[in-house]
């Protein structure tokens, strides 16, 4: 039944620091993962930066884009915002008017 291996012993009397586990072999391989690693992460940096570079020329399109639109439609525009502007203007004289003639009422009325 228990064959006597002694050859197997001997190999197991050894120390386990005498045998080399830092081979050739895994020292090519390590290089490898080492080398595939470096490329992937050079892959993700140009994706990164190819979609800054995207979203950078969208953002300047579009500010050109609306610069245009405003430059032509720029005398429409300024109209239509002096238009307002002297409503609120008018407006607001409006207003003064009226408070400056209420509050001399209230004085007149103080006073008699």
């Amino acid at each position: 039944m228990n064959d006597f291996e002694p050859e197997w012993y001997n190999r197991l009397k050894g120390s386990p620091v005498n045998r080399r586990t830092f081979t050739s072999d895994h020292m090519e391989e390590i290089q490898q993962k080492a080398s595939r690693l470096r490329a992937v992460n050079i892959q993700k940096q140009r994706a990164r930066r190819t979609r800054w570079m995207m979203a950078a020329a969208a953002a300047f399109a579009i500010i050109a884009g609306l610069t245009l639109y405003h430059s032509k439609l720029g005398s429409l525009a300024s109209e239509y915002w002096k238009e307002i502007t002297v409503r609120h203007v008018l407006l607001n004289l409006l207003i003064r008017q009226r408070k400056s003639k209420m509050s001399q009422r209230s004085r007149r009325s103080l006073f008699r």
